[in-house]
């Protein structure tokens, strides 16, 4: 989340208009609500797919026109089942023979990876342009690294842990950000 928050907000607004999904375990009908409503910053009236694809298509259009191209972030992706994904697939044929219109950004926990490379979806996975896996810290210094920044952004005292407490967490976390801030925090308390 916080690394699509990076990208999404160095994106000049000129360039793009753009939609931050956060609850993608939405029927298709309700995912192009959420899109159609953040790309034209209102609540979206339309309910039917006809209408909700019609005016995707149109807010494409007008993007292009103007110059920007549309950007859409999914956070917890992961959570998506298999006929939602292929439903995306399906709006990935929204574009023109000279340019992308779109540009879905998928993000999740490695689960995401999983269904992506999965037979079930592999029409979607081949219009995959860049694909990452994010991987964890790999030692126990680099943990106490990330651990006291963190306290010292905060304003606390990065000395708080013995320095036998790094290769512990690391070890249990496996390097994961987000087990480190879970176990560091119930160090703390």
């Amino acid at each position: 989340t916080l690394g699509l928050r990076v990208i999404l907000n160095e994106l000049d607004p000129e360039k793009y208009r753009i939609a931050f999904v956060t609850n993608p375990d939405l029927s298709l009908i309700q995912f192009l609500r959420e899109i159609n409503g953040q790309l034209l910053n209102k609540k979206c009236e339309s309910r039917y797919k006809d209408e909700l694809m019609e005016e995707f298509n149109t807010i494409l259009f007008d993007c292009a026109n103007q110059g920007q191209t549309v950007v859409i972030f999914v956070d917890e992706a992961n959570v998506m089942s298999t006929e939602n994904l292929h439903n995306l697939r399906l709006l990935t044929n929204l574009q023109e023979d000279q340019r992308n219109m779109v540009i879905f950004v998928l993000a999740g926990q490695p689960e995401l990876g999983k269904k992506l490379e999965s037979k079930a979806l592999e029409n979607l996975f081949q219009r995959v342009g860049v694909y990452c896996r994010i991987k964890g810290l790999s030692s126990a210094e680099e943990v106490k690294q990330y651990i006291t920044h963190r306290i010292s952004a905060c304003g606390g005292d990065p000395n708080i842990f013995a320095d036998e407490v790094f290769q512990t967490i690391f070890e249990n976390s496996r390097g994961v950000p987000r087990l480190i801030n879970k176990l560091a925090k119930i160090c703390l308390k």
